[in-house]
């Protein structure tokens, strides 16, 4: 019988290698080192090749993974049935060092950033008066409902993206730069030139907005979904290709460079996002002055929104089986809430109801999306 110590020595490389990359996550201080000088490099040598590319490599790439992956794993059962041993052991060896190899490339690129320490943007700190959140919100809406306004509309009164793919592309690559110009020791140098994926009709059955891919340093987008939310797709996906890797984080960034954009519709697709967190505090702490804001949104505001859950409504064919891949993907890397990490969270408190009957709470913690919008209006005041 053949010896396999090279075989053996090769998968006990690569394991090695994987549970000592595992060590940085033990600690943020370990993460943000290891991501910033490990990490930050290997994507920006893959994004400087990929980059060059005027198409998605990402769907060539995915797809010759499982393909190669499957081809392996046949091989081995094939062996099997044929009754050879030594070319079945061999298979298993290949196919067991291709997974590994794939999950230290994944580990090398992107695991580890799961672990950092919190995003560095500007948010307000400390208790937030309920009359600069009525200053907010008056400064919000009125921009808002400007910029509902001033689109041209579609057949079905939704708000038409002014720009082609790439020109928006480029701009907001372009917007995503100031990430590095507000914290250039935490953010990664390279940033990703968003990219139209083939996959984007079964990315919508999917309820899927858009995918990183570290293999290939590509952000892809779903452009077969309403444009309003695509400049807020193309942010948080470069977002994770700048090594922001948790999904509430990654959403943050793409609303700090929307909202922070002098570029209306850019602007806009971060409002379509962000502005409705904002509101919900008055709808916890004053419902009667909540509800008289709402009729002041601009109708072409409602009218997007309802375009846009219309349109997953009607694309949802595979939304269980995104979900469910989606949750355990985001659990093995240390995402206890799963698909539920997606979600901006405020910290309140029951403390009753109004004479109306509507829920009264107090916020005990406000979310990310909260205090980013607050510190902007204060910023933009000042």
């Amino acid at each position: 019988m053949k010896n396999y110590k090279k075989e053996f020595r090769i998968i006990s490389i690569l394991i090695i290698l994987i549970l000592f990359i595992y060590i940085f996550t033990f600690d943020s201080k370990y993460a943000d080192f290891f991501a910033y000088n490990i990490s930050n490099i290997f994507i920006a040598i893959m994004g400087s090749i990929t980059s060059i590319l005027p198409f998605a490599l990402f769907e060539f790439v995915f797809i010759f993974l499982i393909l190669f992956g499957l081809f392996l794993f046949i091989k081995i059962f094939k062996n099997l049935k044929i009754k050879e041993k030594e070319k079945s052991i061999k298979s298993t060896f290949n196919f067991f060092t291709y997974i590994l190899s794939i999950i230290l490339v994944y580990t090398l690129s992107t695991g580890v950033a799961y672990y950092r320490s919190p995003i560095p943007l500007p948010m307000y700190e400390g208790e937030i008066p309920i009359s600069l959140v009525d200053e907010a919100i008056a400064y919000y809406l009125d921009d808002y409902n400007k910029l509902a306004e001033s689109f041209e509309k579609d057949e079905n009164n939704a708000s038409i993206c002014p720009y082609s793919f790439f020109d928006l592309a480029k701009k907001m690559q372009k917007e995503a730069n100031r990430l590095n110009e507000y914290a250039s020791d935490y953010y990664y140098k390279f940033t990703a030139l968003p990219k139209p994926t083939l996959f984007s009709p079964i990315l919508s059955e999917l309820h899927i907005t858009g995918v990183d891919f570290p293999f290939t340093a590509e952000a892809n987008v779903n452009f077969s979904m309403p444009s309003i939310d695509i400049p807020f797709t193309m942010a948080h996906e470069i977002a994770h290709l700048k090594g922001v890797m948790k999904e509430d984080e990654a959403n943050t960034c793409a609303l700090f460079i929307c909202i922070t954009s002098s570029d209306p519709y850019i602007r806009y697709s971060g409002y379509f996002r962000g502005f409705w967190r904002l509101m919900e505090i008055k709808q916890y702490t004053n419902y009667k002055e909540y509800a008289a804001l709402t009729h002041k949104v601009s109708p072409y505001v409602y009218m997007d929104n309802q375009f846009y859950n219309n349109y997953f409504k009607e694309h949802n064919l595979l939304e269980e089986i995104s979900d469910f891949i989606n949750d355990i993907y985001l659990m093995m890397n240390g995402q206890k809430e799963g698909t539920d990490s997606y979600d901006d969270k405020s910290d309140t408190e029951h403390v009753g109801n109004d004479e109306d009957g509507n829920e009264i709470r107090v916020y005990k913690n406000y979310s990310s999306y909260q205090k980013l919008l607050i510190q902007n209006y204060v910023d933009l005041k000042d």
